[in-house]
């Protein structure tokens, strides 16, 4: 073979150096086309992943103006994510037909992406799942929690727990603040709940002795602009828990679970009057976890966990109508009337329900779901709960299903998506439902007529 002279090699060792660098470059464009990315560019953040924003600020390209994504759920028409860098929690919702606009209330653990800061929110959006940039709102502190909302005239009160002293907010539709009413708890009171009373409200509240550690119950009477008209408070000998409520012309009738130490004590009544002492009546042979309340034909119709569950009928003095009947030897967890008195009732087990006829016989069973909400709508009745994997499955997560009822009878079971905690909402025309999936608040619309 014949050998190269030292000229011809080192023009072969520059042409292959000059090869190996048009290599490299084609290899550096060929990448960076890929990524579409110019050189020495960082990948911009993703506006949908909070855990990519360490200023708990939005990137420039994220909107809260948005619509809503069509649904693939055939039981949904439209679904919306609300995005933090935290979590956020649904309390209350409610949906104004006038102007066709869902109210969100709730909780936020951080700021960022659709909230200002943490602690209490209100997010305003209209029927179709459209947000707008002005329709997101926070109040108070990133240490304040939203405890209960109600609709009143011209808008809303919440009430507000809060490191330094609770208080109330009344707002308009438009999410302005009109007023806010400090110091009307005393020391170790606790605000429970808040309902719409005539031409205001009540405002319930758990005071606690602070020698017995016993927490009892104070109903404060309030008008919808917020002035103060007066209270009465029930102490008790064993801590009252307040399960339903009803109010009958100007007398609120409050029916509680009782415990003392950890064990269940009779089921206790409390009835308040403006501007009269509370009064207290015990059932004392009926010890256990009250697991809701109705009325039927003039009466009050108690579920009780005594020794399973019990169903007890009172009449409007309180008195002990009948003979109690045992349906279940399960623990009851919700009991209420199905479709507004059409005939049947349902009590609630972990996990299953139990249809009642008119008589209290038990005509059939509902596996797998524990409901947390429920809205009457159309003359039916609709539950909102979470279900769990079936035994058989080692895997899973929890999912939001919704069960219909018509004519007293299951009608319909639907699946709505990963998650828990469904909080529900309806109007003539819409039906909302809001459950958290992991760290995402996620705000659906039934479909109808479906649930009709």
């Amino acid at each position: 073979m014949k050998r190269l002279t030292k000229q011809q090699l080192k023009v072969v060792i520059a042409l292959n150096f000059v090869l190996i660098c048009l290599m490299g470059l084609a290899i550096f464009f060929v990448v960076s086309a890929a990524s579409g990315l110019p050189a020495n560019t960082t990948p911009p953040t993703n506006p949908n992943n909070p855990n990519n924003n360490n200023n708990n600020q939005p990137p420039p390209q994220y909107s809260r103006q948005r619509t809503a994504n069509i649904s693939l759920n055939p039981y949904l028409s439209w679904e919306l994510e609300v995005i933090s860098n935290g979590k956020a929690e649904a309390v209350f919702t409610y949906i104004r037909e006038q102007t066709n606009t869902i109210f969100v209330f709730g909780n936020a653990s951080a700021a960022g992406y659709d909230f200002d800061r943490a602690g209490p929110f209100l997010i305003a959006l209209d029927a179709y799942g459209t947000t707008r940039e002005n329709g997101f709102f926070s109040f108070g502190t990133a240490t304040d929690k939203l405890i209960a909302v109600t609709n009143i005239e011209g808008g809303f009160v919440l009430a507000i727990d809060s490191q330094n002293s609770p208080y109330l907010l009344r707002i308009g539709f438009n999410g302005a603040v009109v007023e806010r009413v400090d110091g009307f708890l005393n020391t170790n009171e606790k605000i429970h709940s808040i309902k719409h009373y005539q031409n205001g409200f009540l405002l319930f509240t758990r005071p606690q002795n602070n020698l017995t550690g016993v927490s009892g119950l104070r109903c404060l009477f309030f008008s919808h602009n917020l002035e103060f008209l007066g209270s009465s408070v029930a102490n008790s000998i064993t801590s009252i828990d307040p399960v339903q409520v009803f109010i009958i012309s100007n007398r609120v009738v409050v029916f509680c679970s009782a415990h003392l130490l950890g064990a269940a004590k009779p089921v206790t009544i409390v009835e308040f009057v403006l501007g009269q002492s509370s009064r207290l009546t015990t059932l004392d042979n009926f010890s256990g976890n009250l697991a809701g309340v109705t009325v039927r034909n003039g009466n009050f119709v108690l579920c009780v966990g005594v020794d399973g569950a019990m169903i007890v009928q009172l009449n409007m003095q309180l008195a002990l109508v009948g003979t109690p009947r045992v349906i279940s030897s399960q623990r009851p967890i919700f009991f209420d009337d199905l479709c507004l008195n059409g005939g049947n009732l349902i009590v609630w087990f972990q996990n299953s329900g139990m249809i009642l006829s008119s008589n209290f016989v038990n005509m059939s069973t509902i596996l797998n779901l524990s409901p947390t909400s429920i809205s009457f709508i159309g003359g039916n009745t609709i539950f909102a709960g979470t279900s769990t994997p079936p035994p058989t499955q080692t895997q899973g997560e929890e999912v939001v299903r919704v069960v219909m009822f018509a004519d007293g009878n299951l009608a319909l079971s639907a699946l709505v998506g990963d998650g828990n905690s469904p909080v529900f909402a309806h109007s003539n025309r819409h039906l909302i439902c809001i459950y958290n999936d992991s760290d995402t608040l996620v705000i659906t619309s039934l479909r109808y007529p479906l649930f009709l």
